[in-house]
């Protein structure tokens, strides 16, 4: 490889990556979490009773998503096996 294309090839893979310098407190990231909270379990609300079961599904496994994404709020993650009832005779 010659070296005007390795140059290329590296400068064109390059992106630069600049940590946030702004440190929010705990207090305020608890705030924004509980934000997000309110939101996905609006959505749910809104979304479930006009969804056929396999949308629910769908639905209930975005829900667990976004609140295992919550760490501030939730330590433990939501753990749902939504089709386990679906399965059972």
């Amino acid at each position: 490889m010659t070296f005007a294309a390795a140059f290329y090839r590296w400068a064109n893979s390059y992106t630069a990556k600049w940590p946030s310098l702004l440190k929010e407190p705990p207090s305020e990231q608890i705030k924004v979490d509980d934000v997000k909270l309110r939101a996905v379990i609006a959505l749910m609300e809104v979304l479930m009773p006009n969804m056929d079961d396999e949308n629910k599904i769908i639905l209930i496994q975005w829900g667990c998503e976004q609140f295992n994404e919550l760490k501030l709020l939730f330590q433990s993650p939501l753990i749902l096996d939504p089709r386990r009832d679906a399965e059972l005779p």
